[in-house]
């Protein structure tokens, strides 16, 4: 074995390893993405969830009605 094989090998090693490295990089990149989108839609959800609790429920009930007004008295 000569000096230049020598050389190759661990060359040959590296360029395999960057190789998988840049496939498992671009396998990542989807569930990432796919967890990003996931953790907006939970963040809305959320102050979705705020906005509601604060707010008053809508009620079925009618508003008090105003007394009426005293009879006139008025002589004529």
């Amino acid at each position: 074995m000569d000096v230049h094989e020598l050389l190759r090998l661990p060359q040959t090693a590296h360029d395999k390893t960057a190789a998988r490295a840049d496939n498992l990089r671009e396998q990542i990149k989807r569930p990432t993405a796919d967890l990003a989108e996931t953790e907006d839609r939970l963040a809305e959800l959320a102050a979705t969830r705020r906005v509601i609790n604060g707010s008053p429920l809508p009620t079925t009930q009618r508003p008090p009605r105003r007394p009426s007004p005293p009879p006139s008295t008025s002589a004529s």
